[in-house]
């Protein structure tokens, strides 16, 4: 046995010298720069999640002040009474359509990101698909905000699945091979 063998395998259980891949430890996988900028990525859709929360937030609570209901919930998505939709109201439905939409999206690649680097999968390809879920998903949160089209989410909804699909195929296709079954 080799001393490179011996290191591998006690870090990443059963490792045969003739593997295809040779095995990873985390604190490599995690040193390089692409598994860095796929997090970094993840970190700007949770700040445009966040930005969009707190003003979502401050809003029903200026809303809530205004009309002098400082401690009634309200929620302006039921509409007005006289069954016309005042601005505000609109405004206020895109916002929260748009902070759930960050939301999901952001819990859609925060899963995808950690089977991949737990399982020590890939990196460049994983940065690739990362980066573009994040400019397709800034460009789906802001035609929400616009007001929401439908034939854009038509389009975008499968495209952002097939991405994460893809991230997740990845991950799994060229990782989780190093660890040891429990049997």
């Amino acid at each position: 046995m080799s001393i490179t063998t011996a290191k591998y395998e006690n870090v990443l259980g059963h490792y045969q010298p003739g593997d295809r891949y040779p095995p990873e430890a985390f604190d490599t996988f995690f040193a390089r720069s692409a598994v860095r900028a796929t997090w970094i990525g993840f970190f700007v859709l949770f700040l445009i999640w966040g930005f969009l929360w707190l003003t979502l937030m401050s809003r029903l609570h200026l809303h809530d002040d205004r009309a002098g209901n400082a401690g009634a919930p309200t929620d302006p998505d039921l509409g007005a009474t006289n069954g016309n939709r005042s601005r505000r109201e609109l405004t206020h439905r895109s916002l929260k359509r748009a902070t759930n939409l960050a939301r999901d999206l952001l819990f859609g690649l925060l899963a995808a990101l950690t089977i991949n680097s737990f399982g020590r999968g890939t990196s460049v390809p994983g940065l690739i698909l990362t980066w573009i879920y994040i400019v397709g998903s800034i460009t789906w949160i802001a035609t929400e905000l616009l007001g929401g089209f439908f034939l854009i989410r038509l389009i975008l909804a499968p495209i952002h699945f097939l991405i994460l699909l893809a991230i997740f195929i990845l991950a799994y296709a060229l990782g989780w091979r190093y660890f040891s079954p429990l049997w």
